[in-house]
């Protein structure tokens, strides 16, 4: 508990960094252009100051030059009143959209950003408004709009990413997207595509629609589903599990499943969401063997630790004693079937 809590003090502290961060440039511009104001006018006083014998006694001593020079003071000073006022009525609309979000109530949120919400504002519990609408059913039409809008299409949980990084992805989801909508791009390589990137969005957007062969295999034979648990998408991991047809056993090339990769990956979030599958075989003995020999090659540069990879293990070990105890039944080689 104790580091929970450090952990969320230190991602407030980087989020309250990179918001002063984020207004720096804007407030050195003001402060430059202050003291240029600044200069201009104490240069134009001491000259009037100096030619004071030239003055008529009933002129005004404020002249001309003293007030041209006073606007531009003003007016750094008129554009910080705007933009405190933009941002509050910035912020009122993102916790409209918060709150619309949370009950979802998608005609809501679309009327939302369509009046300029920032459909990635931080919200409460570490969501985004486009998370939350893929966990939806009833809002693919969401999910487009949000993504149209410029949200993030990655939907791992977490804090926010930088700006650059969502305005660059989200560039590049759309582009699938229209890409296959076009015709230029075919399903199974747009699903690839999505899943290796870990647009999540994405990926959700294509699964809804029809002819999506959610089993092709890529030139190695890895599937979508060996793809996700490679890389340790388990948002998009989830969806392709509740894919219709899915196989959870297929193997690559090499002959690992997407249960040896995310052993591999040491990643036992994955490995608990493959056992939950009813359809899994589980051979711990071809797991282990793979670990401990595993192909050259760029794929299997960055392996989890032994440690991590032996949790991975003892939860297969698990699993495959319970379903012995079960009354589930057992294929003759020994492998065992059956969601946990």
């Amino acid at each position: 508990m104790r580091y929970f809590r450090g952990g969320r003090l230190i991602r407030r502290l980087q989020k309250f960094i990179a918001r002063l961060w984020s207004a720096f440039p804007s407030i050195l511009g003001l402060a430059f252009l202050l003291s240029i104001n600044l200069v201009f006018i104490i240069d134009i006083e001491l000259t009037l100051r100096r030619n004071a014998s030239l003055r008529e006694q009933d002129e005004f001593p404020w002249g001309f030059g003293q007030t041209l020079a006073i606007i531009p003071l003003l007016m750094p000073l008129r554009d910080i009143a705007e933009a405190l006022l933009a941002r509050r009525m910035q912020k009122a609309l993102n916790l409209r959209l918060e709150s619309a979000v949370k009950q979802k109530q998608w005609d809501a949120v679309l009327a939302f950003v369509a009046r300029g919400a920032d459909p990635n504002t931080d919200m409460r519990g570490e969501t985004t408004a486009i998370r939350e609408a893929c966990f939806s059913d009833t809002a693919l039409g969401v999910v487009r709009a949000l993504l149209d809008a410029g949200a993030d299409p990655n939907i791992d949980p977490g804090p926010r990413r930088d700006t650059n990084t969502i305005r660059r992805e989200n560039k590049d989801c759309l582009q699938l997207l229209m890409n296959y909508e076009n015709g230029f791009l075919d399903g199974a390589s747009a699903l690839s595509g999505m899943t290796v990137k870990g647009y999540g969005a994405g990926v959700m957007l294509l699964l809804a629609k029809p002819g999506i062969e959610v089993n092709a295999a890529d030139t190695d034979g890895r599937t979508p589903l060996h793809v996700a648990a490679a890389k340790g998408h388990e948002v998009i991991l989830k969806h392709l599990l509740a894919a219709p047809g899915i196989d959870v056993n297929a193997p690559d090339t090499n002959g690992w499943t997407a249960l040896t990769w995310a052993s591999f990956r040491g990643n036992e979030t994955i490995v608990k969401d493959l056992c939950a599958v009813p359809e899994i075989i589980v051979d711990v003995a071809d797991i282990k063997r793979r670990l401990e020999h595993p192909p050259e090659g760029e794929m299997w540069k960055d392996p989890a630790s032994k440690d991590e990879q032996g949790e991975c293990i003892r939860v297969l070990e698990e699993f495959v004693e319970l379903k012995r105890g079960s009354t589930q039944e057992e294929t003759p080689d020994g492998e065992q079937r059956g969601g946990l």
